[in-house]
C-alpha cells in the first residue's frame, strides 16, 4: 500500500495533530508553509493537509475532513490584534499572512464590529516593527505568543489595544472558532486518512506535556506557556459546535464580501467515508 502524502505546518498549534505521523511507515509527512501546502493540496501533490479552513471554503473541489482540527472555544492567545491607539482610529494594519483564516477573522471582526477597513501593509511577523509601520499589528501563530509575552512584561510599552481574537469571536457569538483543518484532495482515501488522523491526534493528547517541552526550546518560548496554550486555547474538537462557529464565520465572510456564497454550505463537508 502507498503511503498517504500529508503536509503539515512548523506551528506548535498543529504538533498534537500530528504527533507519531513522522514515524509511520505508511505516511509521508510534508512539512510547508501554509500558502504552499495550499497550493499543493490543490494539484494533489498532497493528499491531505493541515491548512486555514479559508482553503477549504473558497475551494469547491476540496473537503473539510470530519477530523481533529486547529480549535479554539475563547481565547486562544496566538491570534492577537494590537495597536498603540484605540481601536476607532485604527487606519493602517500591519499584518502577515501566515494564517488567512486569522487575517479574514481580524477583517470581518473590524468590518462588521466596528465600521473598519483598514488600509493592509503586508509586514514580517516581529511585533515591535509591525506598530512601528502601522497603527494596528495583526500577528499570528508562534510569533502571536512572543508578543503575547512581551507585552506582558511590559517590554512592548503602553498598549491602547491587545485584543485576543479568539475570545473577541466567543463572546460575539458563543461558538468556537475553526482556525486550520485537515483538508483532501477529491482523488484521497478519505475514509483511511481520517483513521490515521484520528490515531494521531489521541496520541498528541496523551503526550501534551511532552510536546509543550520539546517545542518550547525550537521556538523559543516556555515551556510552561506552551503547556498553558496546548491544554487550555487549543482543542482538537472539531465537532458539532466548531461547525456551526465555522459556518457562522463563513456567513459573515459572504457578507463582507470576503467568500464566495457556496461558502458556508462547504462548512459542513467532511469527506467521503467509505
Amino acid at each position: 500500500m502507498k503511503p498517504l502524502v500529508i503536509g503539515t505546518v512548523p506551528y506548535l498549534n498543529a504538533k498534537p495533530l500530528i504527533e507519531g505521523l513522522p514515524e509511520r511507515p505508511d505516511v509521508q509527512l510534508i512539512e510547508a508553509t501554509p500558502s504552499r501546502l495550499a497550493v499543493l493540496l490543490t494539484k494533489g501533490e498532497v493528499e491531505a493537509a493541515i491548512v486555514s479552513a479559508v482553503v477549504g471554503l473558497e475551494n469547491g473541489n476540496l473537503s473539510l475532513l470530519d477530523a481533529p482540527a486547529v480549535v479554539s472555544n475563547g481565547p486562544v492567545m496566538s491570534i492577537r490584534l494590537m495597536s498603540r491607539v484605540p481601536i476607532s482610529d485604527i487606519r493602517t494594519l500591519a499584518l502577515d499572512e501566515s494564517s488567512r483564516t486569522g487575517v479574514m477573522l481580524c477583517r470581518v471582526l473590524l468590518g462588521r464590529l466596528y465600521g473598519l477597513k483598514p488600509e493592509i501593509r503586508n509586514s514580517p511577523p516581529v511585533i515591535e516593527d509591525m506598530l512601528a509601520t502601522a497603527d494596528a499589528a495583526l500577528i499570528i501563530g508562534d510569533p502571536a505568543m512572543r508578543a503575547y509575552v512581551s507585552a506582558r512584561d511590559g517590554r512592548l510599552g503602553e498598549l491602547a489595544l491587545d485584543l485576543d481574537l479568539g475570545q473577541v469571536w466567543k463572546e460575539r457569538t458563543g461558538l468556537p472558532f475553526v482556525f486550520a483543518a485537515w483538508t483532501a484532495h477529491p482523488k484521497a482515501d478519505h475514509t483511511r486518512l481520517m483513521d490515521v488522523l484520528e490515531e494521531s491526534a489521541l496520541l498528541g493528547i496523551r503526550r501534551l506535556d511532552e510536546i509543550a517541552e520539546r517545542e518550547s526550546a525550537r521556538i523559543g518560548l516556555p515551556a510552561d506557556l506552551c503547556r498553558e496554550y496546548l491544554h487550555n486555547n487549543i482543542t482538537v474538537d472539531f465537532g458539532s459546535r466548531a461547525r456551526a462557529g465555522l459556518q457562522t464565520f463563513a456567513q459573515w465572510a459572504v457578507e463582507e464580501g470576503l467568500l464566495p456564497p457556496e461558502a458556508p454550505n462547504r462548512a459542513l463537508s467532511r469527506g467521503n467515508r467509505q
